[in-house]
């Protein structure tokens, strides 16, 4: 389980460039920060291109699922700056082929958050279901390549990236940036989240040729530091082109994820639609 350290002063970590016109921090998320403010920048930040959230809900047990797997990475292939993906196994209430196989030795790849997210997204009738952006969603991953292509298209009215700040291999304490930029005048209120999630995971997987006990997962959600936190309550700040959003957090990663191959990424979102994601190695 994750482990989050108390927040320290924000005044001991914030420092402003020539450009930016710092702001009291007007809110607290649920999670500690290290630091968390928002300011103006005078010259705002050119939009950078659409990055799709494509999640793809799975499960061991389930036979079909690893076509679902091969259509994400011909996806990925196709958009490898473009498109994040995310492998999420919903849990065991949710599908009976969602069921792990820990009580023989295998890594669970469940999360609480796999049943939360697919609340959200509204149950399907069956797995494997992908999803992009939330708003493309389809049983049939022979669709999956066009719900990509469709959302690429789309102008991001944020822009959101990803810094490591420092990791401790003794603590396994990693310190990460969050930064998020309006490019658009926006009314409305957004949300932003952040995800671990783990490549290169072996365990077991139902096939259509039998069980493969050496199957590869990759992009498996592991832990979501943040879960739809408000980054502008009741519309304060206002959203104009060039308001800051910075965020930093220092986080205990588990002792069982293999930090060679771990990815955290964060996306900014509307209740449902994501309008912008970013993700990077942690190493």
């Amino acid at each position: 389980m994750k482990k989050l350290l108390l927040a320290f002063s924000a005044a001991l970590v914030f420092f402003a460039s020539c450009e930016e016109e710092p702001l009291p921090v007007l809110f607290e998320d649920p999670i500690p920060a290290l630091l968390d403010t928002t300011y103006q920048l005078s010259s705002p930040s050119a939009a950078q291109d659409k990055v799709v959230l494509f999640e793809d809900y799975t499960g061991v047990r389930c036979v079909p699922c690893p076509t679902g797997h091969v259509a994400l990475k011909a996806i990925l292939d196709k958009y490898p700056s473009r498109v994040v993906g995310i492998a999420v196994h919903p849990g065991n209430q949710a599908f009976p082929q969602s069921y792990s196989y820990a009580d023989e030795g295998e890594p669970d790849l469940n999360t609480e958050w796999g049943a939360k997210l697919m609340a959200i997204i509204g149950k399907p009738n069956g797995i494997p279901y992908g999803t992009a952006d939330r708003v493309l969603k389809n049983n049939l991953v022979a669709q999956w390549m066009d719900q990509a292509d469709q959302r690429v298209a789309v102008a991001a009215p944020v822009n959101v990236s990803l810094k490591v700040l420092s990791y401790d291999p003794l603590t396994r304490a990693l310190r990460f940036e969050v930064l998020m930029e309006a490019t658009q005048t926006l009314d409305e209120e957004l949300h932003f989240s952040t995800v671990f999630t783990q490549d290169s995971i072996v365990t077991w997987q139902e096939t259509p040729q039998g069980t493969d006990k050496e199957y590869v997962h990759n992009h498996i959600l592991r832990d979501m530091p943040h879960f739809s936190i408000k980054l502008n309550p009741n519309k304060t700040p206002a959203l104009t082109p060039g308001r800051v959003f910075q965020k930093q957090y220092e986080y205990i990663l588990d002792e069982t994820w293999d930090i060679k191959h771990l990815n955290l990424v964060a996306y900014v979102h509307r209740d449902i639609e994501v309008v912008q994601t970013a993700e990077i190695h942690v190493q």
